[in-house]
């Protein structure tokens, strides 16, 4: 049995000095990696990078800002002309008040994302995770490696805790991917200011912010985890490992739990409710 333990602590050993530069490297760079995710990806490529991210994004702008005017003047068309959709006794400035509101909106949006990147870095690097202090003289990988010499029992622990780790870091670029596609869709979504209820711009924004606060929950759990495990508390840097795995869950929960207590909450409960009966009613429908 210590033969077969000595195999099996080397084996992890090996695993874990394998994921050494993932894990050393597990909070740099994590505010670019998930708001600016295309700057990122072009430092990986260098010179080799074919796309340029700056035209991309022009293009889906000039994309977003035909299909505002299309929507505006159909919109226009449908209610004062062909009267067969909305209230043609509601004052047309108000559609025109809306249309501008879409534009400048789809506009303004780079500035306005730059100051929420700026709050967002600026409360977990000055504030929030000022409050906690890393011990710089040793690595993550040595506070790790020091549990697996204990037993077999820590060196799961620690391979477990390094597995975890490794996900995290792949939820953080996937978080980065998200952000990316929804600056990309940001003017498109924009033509719901058009609609009085604000169509899909209402939840489209929501999404943007959940993924604002989950990127700042997910950090701060994770500075929380490897300073307990720099202190020798695997057990706990564990427990604050999966608590921050379940962060975009629990969030997500807690919107549709606690959204009643304005418009945009109840109607995304409502339609949530909706689709489940609609599922249910379709799984008992005769064949």
């Amino acid at each position: 049995m210590i033969i077969i333990e000595i195999i099996l602590l080397n084996l992890i050993n090996s695993i874990i000095q394998g994921s050494g530069e993932i894990i050393n490297s597990l909070l740099i760079g994590l505010t670019e990696k998930i708001f600016y995710c295309e700057q990122a990806f072009s430092q990986v490529l260098g010179s080799s990078s074919l796309m340029d991210f700056t035209r991309v994004y022009k293009l889906f702008f000039d994309f977003a800002i035909s299909l505002i005017i299309l929507k505006f003047v159909k919109k226009g068309f449908d209610i004062y002309i062909g009267w067969y959709e909305g209230d043609k006794d509601n004052e047309p400035a108000n559609l025109a008040v809306n249309f501008i509101r879409a534009i400048i909106t789809a506009l303004s949006f780079n500035w306005l994302y730059g100051i929420l990147v700026n709050i967002v870095t600026d409360f977990m690097d000055n504030s929030l995770l000022m409050l906690l202090t890393l011990d710089e003289s040793q690595s993550l990988l040595d506070a790790v490696l020091i549990h697996i010499s204990h037993s077999l029992f820590w060196g799961i622990s620690a391979l477990i805790i390094i597995i975890c780790y490794c996900v995290l870091w792949v939820k953080f670029h996937v978080l980065g991917i998200e952000m990316f596609i929804l600056r990309l869709g940001f003017p498109i979504a924009c033509t719901g200011l058009i609609d009085s209820d604000k169509g899909m711009f209402a939840p489209y924004l929501k999404k943007l912010l959940i993924i604002c606060a989950t990127a700042v929950i997910q950090i701060f759990l994770l500075r929380l985890s490897i300073i307990l495990i720099g202190s020798g508390h695997l057990i706990w840097g564990m427990a604050f490992c999966f608590a921050a795995l379940k962060a975009p869950k629990s969030l997500n929960e807690f919107m549709f739990a606690y959204g009643n207590g304005n418009i945009l909450g109840t109607a995304i409960n409502t339609g949530y409710q909706v689709s489940q009966v609609k599922r249910m009613i379709t799984a008992v429908k005769p064949k």
